[in-house]
């Protein structure tokens, strides 16, 4: 008998809040593959400890199993299917439901119980030299979720003060958000592969982060872990590690957008092409903004040492 099991949607963080769910099937014992929704999908399932192999979504029939053979698609559900997550239409129907909510829903209807609190870090390869260093995840799959450019300097300028050093992680090449950080002055390490970004940020001191694939990993490996998120924060993921600041609310033509691009009930992503929007606010106005940066810095350094000195 083996298990193949799709995530809840197709990003790299779609797929990490979802890896207790597959990593619950592969203590179960049995082959465990993972359909893996993208191509960032594909490269984190190799850091998976335990997991039989990996199938492209576009490759996979289901049709084809065998009959001992158990399909789970955790898109494929009326939780997803009948609300666009964080809409107005959602939170009337699961007030203060955040990820592991409906997570905990999904997988418990597929029949698949899971202890969403017991996270299992990924295979990583251990870089002491980001032992002393904080790492920025500036970057994200829409400018409405990132933090402007001038918060991330003042934080950086704070952090500097108190010992400790910074680094920018990201592709400024196709992240305009990494790109402005980089030639502002930050210092910038490349991670090409998903795997060298799970190297560096497994072996930093602690990360600041966007609601970004990234930044979830950073959770997922047990670092202190500050994340920023827009109004609307169904993706907060209440762990010991994990500290959560939510912006002001978004003006009505932002949430408008959004709604707009709702794909709930899409089920498969072989055919599929997300849309796409942008914040109609400059970077001092929008909601983001409203996050500060001392704000962001106490959160940051309350579980770490006064400093690191030289």
């Amino acid at each position: 008998m083996a298990t193949y099991i799709a995530p809840i949607s197709w990003g790299l963080g779609d797929l990490v809040v979802s890896l207790q769910a597959v990593q619950t099937l592969i203590e179960q014992g049995g082959e465990t593959y993972l359909i893996a929704r993208s191509d960032s999908q594909a490269e984190l399932a190799s850091r998976v400890e335990g997991l039989a192999g990996t199938v492209s979504e576009k490759d996979f029939d289901a049709s084809s199993l065998a009959p001992s053979d158990v399909y789970l698609n955790l898109r494929n559900h009326p939780l997803q299917k009948n609300y666009w997550w964080g809409s107005p239409e959602f939170e009337a129907a699961y007030p203060g439901y955040k990820i592991n909510d409906c997570l905990t829903t999904i997988a418990r209807d597929f029949g698949l119980l899971v202890d969403w609190q017991k996270l299992t870090p990924l295979s990583s390869i251990h870089r002491e030299n980001f032992a002393k260093t904080i790492i920025f995840i500036a970057g994200s799959d829409g400018d409405y979720k990132n933090w402007p450019k001038q918060n991330w300097l003042e934080l950086e300028s704070l952090l500097i003060e108190r010992g400790y050093s910074v680094v920018v992680i990201g592709q400024p090449h196709t992240c305009p958000a990494v790109n402005e950080l980089c030639e502002a002055g930050l210092q910038w390490i490349d991670t090409p592969q998903i795997g060298h970004a799970i190297d560096v940020i497994s072996s930093s001191a602690a990360v600041v982060g966007v609601d970004t694939g990234l930044s979830h990993l950073s959770v997922n490996q047990g670092i202190q872990t500050t994340m920023l998120f827009r109004s609307d924060p169904i993706f907060i993921r209440d762990y010991p590690n994990c500290h959560s600041l939510i912006a002001k609310a978004c003006p009505k033509e932002c949430i408008d957008q959004s709604n707009s691009c709702a794909h709930n009930e899409v089920t498969e992503f072989n055919e599929w092409t997300p849309k796409v929007w942008r914040c109609s606010l400059d970077d001092q106005t929008r909601c983001m903004s409203s996050i500060d940066a001392r704000t962001v810095f106490e959160f940051v350094t309350m579980n770490l040492p006064i400093t690191f000195g030289s």
